[in-house]
């Protein structure tokens, strides 16, 4: 291999050779530029000496201070640019030159304004009010089927399920028209039933052992169809096995005001209050005292007390609250 590189070298013409040297002297004189260029305050010394060299040689009387001042002046002047004035080619390089940076704004600009359409001012837009109103309904309605599931699992009334069909065909109607404030006052009523079904309490005439005389009945002038009425009255109250009582929402038939109270007198034939004033009288002791019943999964009480002819249950007749 020694022997291959002078036989290599040997090979090259004169005219290579040459271009070899100059491509030396190129970056021989580039390199003495940059380090004439960087070397600043040794290029503006020489600049001054060569100035006052000058001055003397042509005759005129220029001072030091004046040569770095004009070399200073020259320099400042040097590098300055002026913008060329403003016409439609110029407009055109300023945005070829930015076209990157007006891509990202254009783009982020899009997609800002696509963002804003689709929370505020589309159909179902989340952040508008038509949108927060849609959010409502639906989780309303949600609650709705909840609630009417729950109603199916524990109804053993036979209207129940018509009700039921009847009260979610209306919350559908409301789903539809984006209506939140009918949907929220139909699951009230909705968890109105849901309690009253999983209710169990008992009717009972009020009689207290240590208190005989306390009252269990009344019987008061009422007025039906323009006469005056002697109405008889039972005093009840809502009881639950454990003795808790019970408020229960009562309609006066005289004022004709609903009223949640936990006594009220129910309105019985006069045969029937007669049979247990005479039950109490005999010994001090009311022995029939159960009125109605409220199972579970039932919507409303049944009356249990039989009637005049001592078989068939009372039909109901009316209710007073103040007595």
């Amino acid at each position: 291999m020694a022997t291959v590189k002078p036989a290599q070298a040997d090979a090259l013409s004169l005219p290579e050779m040459l271009r070899i040297m100059d491509v030396a002297t190129a970056l021989r004189l580039d390199r003495e530029l940059v380090e004439e260029q960087l070397n600043f305050d040794e290029l503006k010394a020489r600049l001054r000496a060569r100035m006052i060299e000058a001055a003397k040689v042509t005759g005129e009387e220029v001072t030091p201070e004046e040569v770095d001042t004009a070399i200073e002046r020259y320099y400042q002047q040097a590098y300055t640019f002026q913008e060329p004035p403003w016409s439609l080619q110029l407009v055109l390089a300023h945005l070829y030159v930015r076209r990157h940076a007006i891509a990202r704004g254009a783009g982020l600009l899009l997609v800002a304004m696509a963002l804003c359409w689709w929370l505020f001012l589309s159909t179902n837009a989340p952040l508008s009010a038509r949108g927060r109103a849609h959010r409502q309904v639906e989780s309303l309605a949600a609650g709705v089927a909840r609630r009417a599931a729950a109603i199916r699992a524990v109804a053993q009334d036979p209207e129940v399920p018509a009700e039921l069909a009847r009260l979610t065909a209306e919350a559908d109607t409301y789903r539809s028209q984006v209506d939140p404030k009918k949907l929220r006052a139909l699951d009230a009523r909705l968890a109105d039933l849901e309690t009253r079904l999983g209710e169990e309490y008992t009717v009972s005439v009020v009689f207290d052992l240590r208190d005989p005389k306390k009252k269990s009945g009344i019987d008061r002038l009422t007025v039906v169809g323009g006469q005056e009425v002697t109405g008889y009255y039972l005093i009840v109250q809502a009881r639950r096995a454990d003795g808790t009582i019970l408020k229960r929402r009562v309609h006066d038939n005289e004022s004709g005001q609903d009223r949640d109270v936990s006594t009220w007198g129910e309105q019985v034939p006069k045969a029937v209050y007669e049979r247990l004033a005479i039950d109490k009288k005999l010994d001090g002791i009311l022995n029939e005292t159960t009125f109605a019943v409220k199972k579970r999964g039932q919507a409303g009480e049944e009356v249990v007390m039989p009637g005049p002819d001592g078989q068939q249950p009372l039909r109901r007749l009316g209710q007073i609250t103040e007595w």
